[in-house]
């Protein structure tokens, strides 16, 4: 009986025992990027590690989560083309890739001081890159050449006294051929108060100097692939700022440059001053007025919500008839996107031409779940689908009927297109809604309703 207590103890021990790695990508409309820092919090327990000083050029990080630390990261070789590009080299050891665009056999010669051939393996390696890890053992100096096919390199290996074992050779992949030109690198971290056990509920946020940071919540197990979808600021523009001093984020979608905000000026960007419509009931279907709400009346929504506007306001003497560029409410150098533009950024978001062509329904699948941003802080109660991946960052700002009545704060958000629809001549708009991760393109919006818009760069 105690041997059985004490085998179960040791089996117990030992499932307790086994770290639980993940991997981390994060990436930008597809393509990975590195980092800055990684920030850990075990939601389970409340401990937290941050790695900081990541290594330049590292796209993803294998991390130890049972003890806070990244085991190692994947990274661009300097160096272009295809060949042996050295790792580490050191007393014992000696660790080094191969690149090469279609499999191929690789071989491995020791030469002694004095030339003679003392060691000699053939590898037969996939293409792309593979890591290659040489031990000389206790051989004391020497000549490593390693040959493919066209290009040849040589090595200076020493041996380890310490190390009574022969020479040993193994290798393995590392990338595929689609990802040439990557390579590991190592990296710890102190990992301080932090505690994993499988099963914690774990929170990852990402860093860096030129995206917005990303935030991904999950249970990981081990072997799992973690990847987040972060957005960043236009090239060269990352914020602009309109007459009233509101200072508005922009982030890059595609090939277009939007506004991360809803507009809240109270001016042209001529100065003009539009219409205060605080304490208004009734406006009737005038649509000539150029109206600015905050919902309810209440200065406080605005600051996160931006105001709500009438048409007229949005359009600034423009009847939306044509497909020029309509500058409107919105700061030099940018515009009121038009219909086809929002159906520009959905297709990017994966919406068929199809789908964004049609009127009164909700579109797609998760193309509107892409701008709603995630959780359930500033959407209230529900969030269906939203991620965020695009970084546009949408919220329920909700609505001002041209009756005076208010809606679907932090439910619904709906936005202004500078297009009047060519039959129903009304302004076409865009609405996402908590309870659904599609879009819903609109053509029925009452000019004199007030609701939110964004500006897109000319």
């Amino acid at each position: 009986m105690r041997y059985l207590l004490l085998l179960f103890i040791t089996f117990s021990f030992k499932v307790q025992a086994q770290d639980v790695t993940v991997t981390l990508t994060t990436k930008f409309q597809g393509t990975a990027v590195s980092l800055d820092s990684i920030f850990i919090e075990n939601t389970t327990n409340g401990s937290r590690v941050m790695m900081t000083d990541l290594p330049a050029a590292i796209t993803t990080y294998e991390i130890n989560l049972s003890r806070g630390k990244i085991i190692y990261g994947i990274k661009e070789l300097n160096g272009s083309g295809f060949g042996f590009f050295p790792y580490s080299n050191k007393p014992g050891e000696l660790k080094l890739y191969t690149r090469i665009p279609a499999p191929a056999q690789i071989t491995l010669m020791l030469y002694d001081v004095t030339g003679r051939l003392v060691f000699q393996e053939s590898l037969n390696c996939p293409s792309g890159t593979s890591l290659i890890i040489f031990r000389p053992g206790h051989f004391l100096s020497g000549i490593l050449s390693a040959e493919g096919p066209g290009f040849k390199q040589g090595f200076k290996v020493t041996g380890c006294n310490d190390e009574p074992t022969g020479v040993s050779l193994t290798h393995e992949p590392v990338l595929s051929s689609d990802f040439a030109g990557k390579s590991f690198v190592k990296e710890t971290t102190d990992s301080g108060d932090y505690i994993f056990s499988p099963g914690d509920s774990i929170r990852f946020s990402v860093f860096d100097h030129d995206i917005y940071p990303g935030t991904v919540r999950c249970r990981p197990q081990q072997g799992d692939s973690i990847v987040m979808a972060v957005s960043r600021p236009c090239p060269g523009f990352p914020f602009i700022i309109d007459y009233d001093g509101n200072t508005y984020c922009t982030v890059q979608i595609g090939t277009q440059c939007w506004m991360r905000e809803n507009m809240n000026t109270t001016h042209y960007a001529d100065g003009t001053a539009l219409v205060d419509g605080t304490g208004l009931e009734n406006i009737g279907v005038d649509c000539t007025i150029k109206y600015w709400f905050n919902y309810e009346d209440q200065p406080d929504n605005n600051a996160l919500y931006g105001k709500l506007y009438t048409w007229s306001a949005v359009m600034n003497g423009n009847d939306g008839a044509s497909q020029e560029k309509v500058q409107g409410i919105c700061p030099s150098g940018w515009h009121v996107p038009g219909d086809e533009e929002w159906k520009t950024l959905e297709m990017f978001l994966g919406l068929s031409r199809e789908e964004a062509d049609y009127t009164n329904e909700w579109r797609g699948t998760d193309e509107g779940g892409k701008l709603k941003e995630s959780g359930t802080f500033h959407w209230v109660q529900y969030n269906i689908g939203a991620t965020n991946e695009s970084g546009f960052s949408a919220l329920p700002g909700g609505q001002r009927l041209y009756d005076g009545s208010w809606g679907s704060l932090t439910t619904m958000g709906y936005w202004w297109t500078s297009t009047k629809h060519s039959q129903v001549l009304l302004p076409v708009s865009r609405i996402l809604s908590g309870s659904f991760s599609s879009i819903y393109r609109y053509v029925f919006m009452t000019p004199s309703d007030g609701i939110s818009v964004r500006c897109v760069k000319n």
